[in-house]
């Protein structure tokens, strides 16, 4: 090979731990006093957590903060994990099995702080070689995505997201099966965050926690996720008398062949295929003949408040994850849906009702269109901001999210739409 050639060989590139421990010297650096003023500058997102909720708040914690300052998904859950091994005892981040009898609460406006700070000391001994490295690993062949989220005209950002291109990043000494299997959600929450910050926090361990992760089928392990998810949550939400609730649609790629939906509340999900999107979801609200029978039937009722059908003149969904004090009638219970991929679809997409209420299937595919003859590949990332953009554009005031997963190669979409043209 000639001199100046700019391919590499692969002995040449950089090595998952110099990465990760380039971004940990980054970090470092660029805390001006890792000890004391970034720990007192931080606010606790809740007030409370408890024994069996530390572990994954704790490492939401962590990650969310590391995101904030560039790590990628891979690096951030390595430091977390092993963070909240080695602390475990001073963090009570150690394996608590959930009993929704046994609530043993922690102050988190004290906890929380203490998590950054033990972050913070933990980053610094990385530096100065005191602890080693956390193990980790590159998914080179990992489906890449792009993401947006947008607080909008609304005062509040309530929605909440997942974005695991690999499960294997969640616990990860708990068994290797899960490199090409990847998760991700779309959580909308309502009168509060709560409930969208504890699902986009816990959903993916309730997902892999199955003795039988390796051999059921997708469908129930969706469902077991939903039902071990709200049965957590009900949990938090009567000892920490929250009232509000959020929506769900979720998506579980086993093996980048077989893809698995489960959605509860009026959140979408869709596929794009070669000359169409379409909507695998439908949405549950009050104007849905079959979801009317089932709340009266559980003693309830529709009815319009200035215009709006609500159930019991309160909620404009008909199901959702929390709103403990609509149930019945507000259900939990999520659809879901299954099947192969067989190539014909090049993008996943799972949005809130903001983006999806904004544009028809046929726009959102015009966009995308539009997106790629305007832009290089190398751009793909900033898919998902272009069709926000639009919905803001068509008069969406709410929160806007959306997630699009690239299920084929980023030249395949390049191809499709440029040979159009």
């Amino acid at each position: 090979m000639t001199d100046g050639c700019e391919v590499k060989s692969k002995e040449l590139q950089p090595s998952s731990s110099e990465i990760l421990m380039l971004m940990v010297r980054n970090y470092v650096k660029s805390s001006s006093n890792t000890d004391n003023e970034a720990t007192i500058r931080f606010r606790s997102p809740y007030l409370q957590t408890t024994k069996h909720d530390a572990r994954e708040d704790a490492v939401a914690l962590i990650v969310e903060n590391l995101h904030q300052r560039g790590f990628p998904p891979w690096a951030a859950y390595a430091i977390a994990y092993s963070l909240v091994d080695i602390k475990a005892n001073e963090l009570n981040t150690g394996e608590v099995p959930f009993d929704e009898n046994n609530y043993s609460a922690i102050d988190a406006t004290v906890w929380c702080r203490e998590v950054i700070h033990h972050l913070n000391i933990y980053l610094s001994n990385l530096v100065n070689n005191s602890v080693p490295l956390p193990k980790t690993q590159i998914i080179s062949d990992q489906l890449l995505y792009s993401y947006c989220a947008q607080k909008n005209r609304r005062s509040k950002m309530e929605d909440r997201a997942v974005l695991l291109p690999s499960l294997s990043i969640i616990e990860p000494t708990k068994g290797d099966c899960r490199d090409h299997d990847s998760f991700f959600a779309v959580f909308d929450g309502h009168n509060g965050v709560d409930c969208a910050n504890y699902a986009s926090s816990h959903f993916a361990r309730c997902l892999i926690d199955n003795a039988q992760y390796a051999v059921d089928h997708i469908e129930n392990i969706m469902k077991n996720a939903f039902i071990k998810l709200d049965k957590r949550l009900t949990a938090r939400c009567k000892n920490e008398h929250i009232k509000g609730g959020t929506t769900a649609v979720c998506a579980f790629l086993r093996a980048r062949k077989h893809l698995c939906v489960g959605w509860c509340g009026d959140s979408a999900v869709a596929v794009l295929r070669k000359d169409t999107v379409r909507t695998l979801s439908s949405a549950h609200s009050p104007d849905v003949p079959e979801e009317v029978r089932r709340i009266e039937e559980a003693g309830g009722m529709v009815v319009p408040i200035q215009g709006e059908l609500r159930v019991n003149g309160i909620l404009n969904l008909t199901r959702s994850l929390g709103d403990i004090d609509g149930r019945p009638m507000i259900s939990s219970e999520p659809d879901v849906l299954s099947f192969d991929l067989d190539n014909s679809e090049y993008l996943l997409l799972l949005s809130c009702d903001g983006v999806w209420d904004s544009l028809s299937e046929q726009a959102v595919y015009s966009h995308v269109a539009q997106f790629v003859r305007k832009n290089s590949q190398e751009n793909y990332g900033k898919l998902a901001e272009f069709i926000v953009d639009r919905a803001r554009e068509a008069g969406a005031t709410d929160n806007l999210t959306l997630i699009c997963v690239f299920l084929r190669p980023v030249e395949d979409l390049w191809k499709l739409f440029i040979a159009e043209t």
